[in-house]
């Protein structure tokens, strides 16, 4: 399984995973490519991650650029 992004009539695409010391353990610019929880080919300890997505958007009038944070749970 993988965390993933969706979203429609992105024109550009940035996401990356960041540990509980904010150690970048992903990064990724195609949205199609999700975390699969791991780092450096090692898997993650379940825990709760920082994530952040840079993208931006065309609403059919101007392309806008969005920042959006959470958290996901990696559960094994």
């Amino acid at each position: 399984e993988t965390f993933n992004a969706y979203g429609e009539n992105i024109q550009s695409f940035h996401m990356y995973v960041f540990d509980r010391w904010g150690e970048q353990i992903f990064e990724s610019t195609d949205i199609s490519q999700g975390w699969d929880g791991t780092y450096m080919g090692n898997m993650c300890q379940q825990g709760v991650y920082v994530w952040m997505i840079n993208y931006k958007l065309y609403d059919f009038v101007d392309i806008l650029k969005h920042t959006i944070y959470g958290t996901v749970t990696l559960v094994r």
